[in-house]
């Protein structure tokens, strides 16, 4: 069950977006936030994007049959060796108000870049942007970590 806080931080944006360096957790954080938000969003679908351009070790497509049970819509691009390519139908989905829509993006800074396409969609007010720190990962174990780590990713 989500917390009060939490409900309350995404209770009125329709586009959740989970980006972080690579085994942060924000797979596993988006699946288990669009599991939550489909008894939340009802009548309005959830769809999960799974846009990670690197997947070196947890996909959430290798989830997609058991999570799509839970009545998620799950979007991604079939890859021959893990290629890093960019699933069809996310701007439609961004700007339609009866859909939900969790993004997963990982790929460091390449990931962070690939979605600078959607910008303006993901700029607006119903959008928010989760950075996902595990502070039990080597790059994580000092605040200057993180910022260095965050630089790099979101390429700023």
């Amino acid at each position: 069950m989500i917390d009060k806080y939490l409900e309350e931080l995404i209770i009125n944006n329709k586009n959740l977006v989970f980006i972080g360096e690579a085994g942060s957790g924000k797979t596993e954080i988006a699946l288990n936030m669009a599991a939550e938000l489909v008894g939340m969003r009802k009548p309005n679908s959830v769809h999960f994007f799974d846009m990670d351009q690197t997947k070196p070790l947890f996909r959430a497509r290798d989830k997609a049959g058991e999570f799509s049970g839970k009545g998620i819509i799950f979007h991604y691009q079939s890859q021959y060796l893990d290629a890093p390519t960019v699933v069809s139908g996310v701007n439609e989905t961004l700007y339609d108000a009866k859909r939900t829509v969790i993004m997963d993006i990982g790929g460091g800074a390449m990931g962070s870049h690939m979605i600078g396409q959607f910008s303006k969609a993901l700029s607006s007010e119903d959008t928010k942007v989760f950075y996902i720190v595990n502070p039990y990962r080597p790059w994580s174990g000092s605040r200057e970590d993180i910022e260095q780590t965050m630089t790099r990713v979101l390429h700023v």
